[in-house]
């Protein structure tokens, strides 16, 4: 896992100019020789004294009051460091910004323990003999906000980024945010499909995931069908719904959507479990049951086991996630896979491309036992 870097005051890097900005442009004096001293620690190795107040006056024409409140938040950032009657000494934590390192692809996901993260994580260290030209280097940041709020650009050289967002629905703010913090960076989304904020991505065909969940079903002579919306409300998930919706429709067949109610950063698994139990202690007349995603749909197993309820004898079921995870559930669960490092590569070849485009891909499903053929 890389280690998270406190950027202070959104600090990024500009590849063409390679220069220090801010993520806000700002009129005051002292935040315009903040930029100006931060050029200039770049010529300087840890341990070396850095300009007096005076020499700073002199040469770029400031007063020492501007001086004294630029030279104070670089300390409070550990940049410079006093010495007593000596003056300011540059600190070691300016080697994580000087350091020569390859050109960076930065592979940002959301700080969440789940199997998909570890997935997207691994994936990164597996794809990196098929992209020799950069470095790949995984990335986590808070889940709380859809996309990040700081990135690690300048000390890891980050000359493109492939982001997975957070579970919740971006706006255009955030993404007018978080363009000005990669400060033009090429980027691509994967596992969200982001056509609606022209950024190209990579990503499932998540309604026709679901619709090929549907259908396996129905194949098997299931007629009256649940989809489980067991995670937080966001694009991929409703279209997953939406193809299970679409399928029930087109083929005249019963269905239930049962919403577990799950938000952003609650554990899915037990709300999934709690809303399920109850909903089986009610009379229910579905057959086969598909899932959104395979992360959560252990709290729909579990609570299966301890309602009594044999799979597939009594309830068929199919998620759409992936085969990694479901293939070790009791039991092994039919799965349509969502290919994340797929959608991973794919991102990766589009960036390598420089192409703004939005690549759909579609998805197969495996089969290992979860459902049961009704005579």
């Amino acid at each position: 896992m890389l280690l998270h870097y406190t950027v202070s005051c959104g600090i990024i890097f500009n590849k063409e100019k390679r220069k220090i900005a801010t993520m806000m442009p700002s009129n005051l004096k002292s935040d315009k020789l903040y930029s100006k001293l931060w050029e200039e620690l770049q010529h300087y190795s840890p341990g070396e004294q850095f300009m007096s107040i005076r020499q700073i006056m002199r040469k770029f024409e400031v007063s020492q009051l501007v001086v004294d409140r630029t030279l104070s938040r670089l300390r409070a950032e550990d940049f410079l460091a006093a010495e007593g009657g000596r003056g300011l000494f540059v600190s070691e934590k300016i080697k994580r910004f000087t350091a020569q390192k390859a050109a960076t692809v930065l592979c940002a996901v959301p700080h969440w323990y789940s199997h998909d993260i570890m997935e997207m994580l691994n994936t990164v260290r597996g794809l990196q003999t098929e992209f020799p030209q950069w470095r790949l280097l995984g990335y986590e940041f808070d889940f709380s906000h859809p996309l990040p709020l700081e990135l690690p650009l300048l000390e890891e050289n980050v000359e493109g980024i492939l982001l997975h967002p957070a579970g919740d629905e971006f706006n255009a703010a955030d993404v007018e945010r978080f363009n000005q913090l990669r400060n033009g960076i090429p980027t691509v989304i994967f596992g969200r499909n982001c056509t609606d904020h022209r950024l190209p991505s990579a990503s499932l065909d998540d309604s026709f995931a679901g619709s090929l969940a549907a259908r396996h079903l129905h194949r098997h002579g299931h007629r009256k069908l649940a989809v489980l919306l067991s995670e937080p409300h966001n694009r991929a998930t409703l279209d997953r719904v939406k193809g299970v919706e679409d399928y029930t429709m087109l083929n005249d067949l019963e269905l239930e959507v049962i919403d577990c109610n799950v938000r952003n950063g609650e554990f899915a698994p037990g709300k999934t479990y709690d809303h399920m139990v109850q909903r089986f202690q009610r009379k229910y007349d579905f057959s086969g049951l598909v899932g959104v995603a395979s992360n959560s749909f252990s709290g729909l197993l579990s609570a299966c086991y301890n309602c009594g309820i044999k799979i597939p004898e009594q309830l068929s079921v199919v998620t759409i996630g992936s085969t990694g995870l479901t293939r070790t559930f009791a039991p092994p669960v039919d799965t349509v896979e969502t290919d994340l490092p797929g959608q991973m590569e794919a991102a990766l070849r589009l960036l390598a491309s420089g192409q703004q485009e939005n690549i759909v891909l579609k998805t197969r499903l495996t089969k290992q036992g979860s459902v049961f053929l009704k005579g």
